[in-house]
Order: structure tokens, then C-alpha cells, then sequence
């Protein structure tokens, strides 16, 4: 079985934990070709190797339809599986291609909040009833003139072209099937987001991972809370910064910051802790290796996920892996896995009152955290099963163990 995997990012170390990542390990395992395209990141080549899944990386947008379009030509794959339609420049070229040639196209998306052309308001997108615009996703060619904003139509209707021409869209969170079926998609289904045994595999390594490492050493005493995630707005960073003063003085909690695509604060960042006056309280790592990242897990005492919104939530599982108790917020598609005082504690989103509470709860009550952790290890499990992973080989039409 021959399969094209398109995505925006991902199929490096960092992002081990990315579905399309570990859909492809699971079927060069089960005897399948995966060959995967995704955007190039700083100082990764363009062809590589990794898990038996060949990655191509085109530097030009030009060189890589090109490519795309001989491989997808010539070699005639049994099925493209599309990932996502933000940042995703290859995504319409490889639906095209599959339509023309007459090859099953597949794809899927984490979160259809995150598309910036449904909801007003993508960091902050709940109550979606009040913030999507259920006619502006342009869905048909037809529509593209509906308007005189032709260009404008047309870029959003490229940008929707991997889920309109699909014969199958797949949603690995439930909240997107109400959504889905209010944008009058016919074919999808909800699949899991499975894992494996290959979470924090080693490699991957950081500029100045050493330095993170010493830094954590030296400063990561007391009771260090961690942070994993964008300097975003919906994944609520500035919640957790609200949330730390009203932490309980002498539990000594610390935050450690790990983010993406910078190593050092943001004005915005800095001007939020500043005047919070929790400096002394705020470890900022910036972008982190493999190494430094399994460091922070083990290190600390809880991981916070104050999400506005998630597609999934894989610090969550990150967390569990490390044998680490999480509080999250109370948001899809975190509610999805993470059960209030079972696996979890659940807090309301923007509430950094209720955060705050649940950290200082934690942090004084011992034998919960190990209740959440020990449920937190059988959900996880649960995640990485062989039947949920024989769900996908299904799907792909592979036989299953």
C-alpha cells in the first residue's frame, strides 16, 4: 500500500506526537509506503528519512507541486490523506491531483474553530454559536463569484478545497461534528487520536538546550508548575500568568514557560509579568529540545492547560506519559479525554480565580494528585490500544492485529 501524506508542519522530533506523524510510523509498520510533504522548518533539509516514513520538505512552493505532482503521477499512490487546512500550501494542490487521477483523498482537520474564515474570533471562538458565520466558508466554485471580492473568495474556497473534494473527512475530536453537519459536510466520521510507545523518543535537540538545562536546575526548585504552549491567546498563557499571584505564598509555586517559534519573551509577555510582579516566579525557557521538554515534565509538580480552545491537547497527554497530574480547562477537546477529579481537575476557561484554586489544592493534597495520575496513565493507555489503533488500519484498509 502506497500512501501521500500532505500537512502544514511536523515530522521532526518535536512534533513526534502530531497524528499524521504517528499514523505514518503506525503504517510503515504494518507494511505500508508513507511519503509525507510539509512546510520546512529552519535548518532541516528537504529530503530526509525518519521511522521509515520519507519527508519531503520543498523550500519553493513551485518546486513542490512539481515534485508533488510527478510522485503522485508516476508512482500512483492508493490514497492521499490530507492534514489540516491552515498552513497547509500543498493541501489544494494534492486534492486537485487526487480528483484528476481518480486516487481516494482523505482529510482531516484537529479543530474547525481554528479555520479564520468560520469564526470571528479564532483564539477565543466559545460560544461558537455567537462567533461562526456559517455562510462565509466557501464550500463550492460557484461562490466564488457571489461577490465582488473574487480574489478574497477565491483564496477562501482554495483553502477549503481539501475538505470540499474529499471522499472522506475524519475529526479526531466530537466536538466537530455538530459543526460539520451545520456546514452541510456529508461524508465524515470521528476517529481517536491515537498514540504510541514513541512520545519522548530522544533526538531532537535545541541551540541552547544546555543553557535551558542549567537554568532549570538552578531555578527550578520549590513547586514548579509547567506551561507547554503557543504564546497565543487561545491557549492562555495570560491566564496562568493571572493566576500565579493568587497561588498561596508559601507553596512556592513556579511557572515554567515553554513555548514555540521564539526564545525569548514577547513585549507582550514580559509587559504581563512585569506588571504582575511575579518575575522571580516565571522560568521562561522559550523553544525547547526533546531533552529539555521530558526535563520539564519530570521536573515539575503539575502541567496546566488553560486552553481557550484546543483541537486535541497534547500536553495533556504529555503530561500523563510523564506520570504527571494535569489541570485543564473545562473546553472541547480537552473534555473529551480529561475527566473532573477522575483523570483531571477541570476549571472553567478565563477563570484564573478557579485555576488558582485548583493549583493550590494540588499542591497541598497529595494523595488526589496520585489518584489523577494513576487514571490519567489507564486513559492514556487506553489512547495508545491496539484496537484503537486497528480503527485507523481499518480505515486505511489494512489488515489488523
Amino acid at each position: 500500500m502506497k500512501v501521500v501524506f500532505v500537512t502544514s508542519y511536523g515530522f521532526n522530533a518535536q512534533m513526534r506526537n502530531f497524528l499524521e506523524y504517528i499514523l505514518a510510523r503506525l503504517l510503515v509498520k504494518n507494511g505500508a509506503t508513507v511519503l509525507a510533504f510539509a512546510k520546512p522548518e529552519i535548518g532541516e533539509k528537504a529530503f530526509y528519512e525518519l521511522d521509515g516514513v520519507r519527508i519531503y520538505k520543498p523550500r519553493s512552493f513551485v518546486r513542490g507541486v512539481w515534485y508533488l505532482a510527478g510522485h503522485i503521477i508516476f508512482s500512483r499512490p492508493d490514497l492521499i490523506h490530507v492534514f489540516n487546512a491552515r498552513n497547509n500550501r500543498f493541501g489544494a494542490p494534492a486534492a486537485i491531483l487526487a480528483k484528476i487521477l481518480n486516487i481516494p483523498l482523505m482529510f482531516t482537520e484537529y479543530g474547525l474553530l481554528h479555520d479564520h474564515y468560520l469564526v470571528t474570533d479564532r483564539d477565543d471562538p466559545f460560544p461558537y454559536v455567537e462567533k461562526v458565520q456559517w455562510d462565509r466558508p466557501i464550500m463550492a466554485f460557484k461562490k466564488v463569484f457571489r461577490d465582488k471580492n473574487v480574489i478574497g473568495n477565491l483564496r477562501n474556497y482554495i483553502f477549503h478545497l481539501p475538505m470540499s473534494l474529499a471522499d472522506k473527512v475524519i475529526f479526531v475530536s466530537k466536538h466537530n461534528l455538530e459543526i460539520a453537519r451545520k456546514l452541510g459536510l456529508k461524508d465524515f466520521q470521528y476517529l481517536p487520536y491515537i498514540f504510541d510507545e514513541e512520545i519522548f523518543k530522544t533526538g531532537g535537540a535545541k541551540d541552547g538546550d544546555t543553557e535551558r538545562l542549567s537554568i532549570l536546575k538552578k531555578y527550578g526548585g520549590g513547586n514548579p508548575i509547567l506551561f507547554v504552549g503557543q504564546l497565543k491567546l487561545r491557549k492562555g498563557w495570560d491566564i496562568i500568568l493571572e493566576a500565579m499571584p493568587l497561588i498561596e505564598k508559601n507553596l512556592d509555586a513556579r511557572l515554567i514557560f515553554i513555548t514555540s517559534g521564539t526564545d525569548q519573551e514577547t513585549p507582550e509577555l514580559t509587559k504581563k509579568i512585569e506588571n504582575l510582579g511575579i518575575r522571580n516566579q516565571v522560568i521562561f525557557l522559550g523553544t525547547a529540545g526533546v531533552e529539555v521538554l521530558r526535563a520539564a515534565y519530570k521536573n515539575c509538580k503539575m502541567v496546566i492547560v488553560p486552553s481557550r480552545y484546543e483541537g486535541f491537547g497534547l500536553a495533556v497527554i504529555e503530561a500523563w506519559e510523564m506520570g504527571k497530574p494535569v489541570i485543564a480547562s473545562d473546553v472541547p477537546a480537552i473534555n473529551e479525554h480529561v475527566e473532573n477529579n477522575r483523570n483531571g481537575i477541570l476549571v472553567p476557561p478565563k477563570d484564573s480565580k478557579k485555576l488558582a484554586g485548583a493549583i493550590n489544592l494540588l499542591l497541598k493534597n497529595k494523595t488526589l494528585g496520585e489518584k489523577l495520575v494513576k487514571n490519567g496513565t489507564e486513559t492514556l493507555n487506553e489512547l495508545k490500544s491496539t484496537p484503537q489503533k486497528n480503527k485507523w488500519l481499518e480505515f486505511y484498509g489494512k489488515p489488523t492485529s
